[in-house]
C-alpha cells in the first residue's frame, strides 16, 4: 500500500502547531509498521538553512518528505506541490488530505479525481462551528467555490474526537464514511522527568517552591489566555508563577502582557519560546498544573503529553479531548466561566485533591492513545477505503 499524505505544512515546522506535531507522530508509526508514506508539503515555516528548505526532501524516520516553495503564507499557495501532485498521484494507492480552507487542496484533489485515485480527509477541527465563524463571509464563499466539491469527492474521513465526528456530520453524503482516531503519543518520549524539571525552573528563574500554572503550545486568541490572568488575579501575591512556553502568532502576548499589568500580577509571569519535543518532557515535569481554557480544541495534543508527564490538567469543555479521558484521575474541565476558573486555581494551589494524577492512569493513557494503536487504526481505515473504491469501479 502507497499513500500520499498532503498538507501544507510538516515538521520540522513546529510552529504551526498541534497539527504539524500529531502528523508526524502518526506517519512516524505508520512507517514502522511497514506503510509505505510519502508526504507533500511545503516549506512553509523552515528556517531556510534547514534541510528541507535547502534541498527540498528528507527522508524523517522512515517517511519520505518532499517540500515544495510556499509562494504565500496566509493561506499556504504553492504551484510546484499541485504540479508535483498531478505528475505522480497515479503512482499511490490513496490519498491523505490534511488541509481544508486551503488553495493547495483544489489542485491535488482534482488531479486525484482524475487519476481515480480514492481520498481521505483530515479536517483537523476547521468544519467545527466555532472556527468557522472567523472570517465567515470568506469561508462561506470559499466553501460553496471550492471546499463543498472537495467534500463530496471524500472516500472517507478521519476526525480526532466524537465532537468532530458528530460536526461533520451536517456536510456528508449519506454513504460517505467518517472514523473517528485521536492523535497518538508516543509515550517512551511523554514520560515524567524531575530532575529535568528542575534544571528547567532554575535555568529560567523559577522557584522550586512556587506552584507552576503552565501553558505549553502558540500563542493565540483561540486558546483564550486572558482568562488565566483574570483568574488568578484574586490570588495576587501568593507563591505561584505562570509560565506561558509557545512563539506569539498574532499579537496575543502584548495583550496578555496588558491584561497582566491591569491585574497587578505580570511579575508573576513569564514566557518562553517554543522549544522542540525533546525538551518538553522537562518543561512538562516542572509544572504543577497545566491550563489551556481554549475557545476551540478538536483534540488537544498538548493535554495528552503533560498528562503523560505526571502533571494534572485544568481545561476548558470546549477541549474535545476532555471525552475521551473520562474515569482518568487529574483531569478537571470546566466552563470557561471567570468564577469557574478562580475557584479552581485556587483549589488547585491550596492542594485540591482532584488535581491528583496515578501510575495508573499513565497505562490507561497508553491503551487509549498509543501512537502505535493509532496508526494501526487508520492504516486499516485506509485499506476499507481502497478495498470499498475498488469494488465501487
Amino acid at each position: 500500500m502507497k499513500i500520499l499524505f498532503v498538507t501544507p505544512a510538516y515538521a520540522p515546522a513546529w510552529t504551526f502547531g498541534g497539527v504539524v506535531s500529531a502528523s508526524h507522530r502518526l506517519l512516524r508509526e505508520m512507517a514502522l509498521q511497514g506503510v509505505d508514506i510519502t508526504v507533500y508539503t511545503t516549506d512553509a515555516g523552515l528556517p531556510r538553512d534547514d534541510e528541507g528548505a535547502r534541498t527540498g526532501f528528507r527522508m524523517m524516520d522512515g517517511v519520505k518528505v518532499h517540500y515544495f516553495r510556499c509562494v504565500l503564507t496566509n493561506p499556504i499557495v504553492s504551484g510546484a506541490l499541485v504540479k508535483a501532485a498531478r505528475k505522480t498521484i497515479g503512482e499511490f494507492d490513496l490519498m491523505h488530505l490534511a488541509a481544508v480552507f486551503q488553495p493547495v487542496s483544489i489542485g491535488v484533489t482534482r488531479a486525484a479525481i482524475e487519476a481515480g485515485c480514492p481520498y481521505v480527509l483530515a479536517p483537523h477541527g476547521s468544519l467545527d462551528a466555532w472556527p468557522r465563524r472567523r472570517r465567515r463571509f470568506k469561508k462561506v464563499l470559499y466553501y460553496l467555490l471550492f471546499e463543498r466539491s472537495i467534500i463530496a469527492h471524500a472516500a472517507g474521513f478521519i476526525a480526532t474526537s466524537e465532537t468532530e465526528c458528530d460536526g461533520l456530520s451536517r456536510f456528508l453524503k449519506r454513504d460517505q464514511k467518517v472514523r473517528t482516531i485521536p492523535n497518538g503519543v508516543s509515550f517512551q518520549l511523554w514520560r515524567r522527568d524531575p530532575e529535568g524539571g528542575r534544571q528547567w525552573r532554575r535555568e529560567v528563574g523559577i522557584p522550586d517552591e512556587s506552584y507552576l500554572y503552565l501553558s505549553v503550545g502558540r500563542l493565540h486568541y483561540k486558546k483564550g489566555l486572558e482568562l488565566l490572568i483574570r483568574a488568578l488575579a484574586p490570588l495576587k501575591g501568593r507563591n505561584w508563577r505562570l509560565a506561558f512556553v509557545g512563539d506569539d502568532e498574532d499579537g496575543t502576548k502584548v495583550k496578555l502582557l496588558r491584561h497582566a499589568r491591569d491585574c497587578g500580577v505580570w511579575e508573576q509571569i513569564s514566557f518562553h519560546p517554543t522549544v522542540s519535543e525533546r525538551h518538553l518532557p522537562a518543561i512538562y515535569s516542572a509544572g504543577n498544573l497545566f491550563v489551556l481554557p481554549s475557545y476551540h480544541e478538536n483534540f488537544g495534543n498538548v493535554v495528552l503529553e503533560a498528562l503523560s508527564c505526571g502533571c494534572p490538567v485544568l481545561i476548558s469543555d470546549q477541549v474535545a479531548i476532555y471525552k475521551q479521558l473520562n474515569g482518568i484521575h487529574g483531569v478537571v474541565v470546566r466552563k470557561r466561566e471567570l468564577s469557574l476558573w478562580s475557584e479552581a486555581l485556587e483549589n488547585a494551589l491550596t492542594g485540591g485533591t482532584d488535581f491528583i494524577t496515578t501510575a495508573s492512569d499513565g497505562l490507561e493513557l497508553e491503551m487509549r492513545f498509543s501512537a502505535s494503536n493509532c496508526a494501526a487504526m487508520t492504516t486499516d481505515f485506509y485499506n476499507h477505503v481502497i478495498a470499498r473504491c475498488r469494488c465501487s469501479r
